[in-house]
């Protein structure tokens, strides 16, 4: 594996659920659900501890002082704490796990400023060694369909700069990355096979296959590829297939 941890950078109802188990049908491969954005608040603690240290670095604060002793914070030593700490109390991975991470869907301008956006990214590969990130885009008519996105209020303004953010920072070259898209992957398992070869990775069809058999949160599961599943099976066995003979067992 190239990589020791990889993070989902994407937004809701994109089909990030199953590119969780995709990544997850890799030997060794311990990828997360959401959490809620924590690790986002741990970065910005970091962010307030490091920005008043800045502040009144070099200076002698006394004990009259209000912000005494702040100059002589550790900043670098809290964020490699905070990050240790988030491994394996949040995340919590089986010692033999070789690439380690999670999905996070709040990325958009309600949860985060565009200034933060980015630079909340160069924490995640700084602070995480050997770090790469994952970013999953999805056709937006398809995602704004969605029961979940139709019922929010400024749903297409959010939805548009969430897409926006993400595709920026996947072209810009600033970080270790893969950009992915669910339309491709959806319908041709093949497009994976380039993710596979960033991540250092074997492909294998058949543990795919169990994975795309499984019903996933917004996105069902994707027809194309199970077609082709079918087709392959009724060849094979001379009938259909019925629900039970699914890999997965749905």
């Amino acid at each position: 594996m190239k990589y020791s941890y990889a993070f989902i950078i994407t937004y809701g109802r994109s089909g990030s659920t199953l590119l969780r188990e995709i990544l997850n049908s890799i030997p060794g491969a311990c990828v997360r659900g959401e959490n809620g954005n924590t690790l986002y608040h741990l970065y910005r603690s970091w962010c307030t501890v490091r920005d008043r240290k800045w502040q009144f670095e070099g200076e002698d604060l006394g004990p009259a002082d209000p912000w005494h002793g702040i100059e002589i914070v550790d900043d670098a030593a809290y964020r490699s704490e905070l990050t240790r700490s988030f491994i394996d109390a949040v995340l919590k991975p089986p010692s033999a796990a070789t690439l380690i991470g999670f999905k996070e869907i709040r990325y958009g301008p309600e949860d985060m400023s565009r200034t933060n956006f980015f630079d909340y990214l160069n924490f995640l590969v700084d602070s995480f060694s050997n770090a790469c990130l994952i970013f999953n885009t999805r056709d937006l008519n398809e995602v704004l369909a969605s029961a979940w996105w139709s019922s929010l209020p400024q749903a297409e303004e959010i939805l548009t700069e969430s897409d926006r953010r993400i595709r920026e920072a996947a072209a810009c070259g600033a970080y270790p990355s893969f950009h992915i898209h669910y339309n491709d992957y959806a319908q041709n398992m093949d497009n994976l096979v380039p993710l596979f070869d960033f991540l250092g990775a074997s492909f294998s069809e058949l543990a795919l296959r169990q994975v795309f058999c499984r019903r996933h949160a917004g996105g069902g599961r994707p027809q194309a590829e199970l077609r082709g599943w079918e087709l392959r099976q009724e060849g094979a066995s001379g009938g259909p297939v019925t629900s039970g003979e699914w890999p997965g067992h749905l």
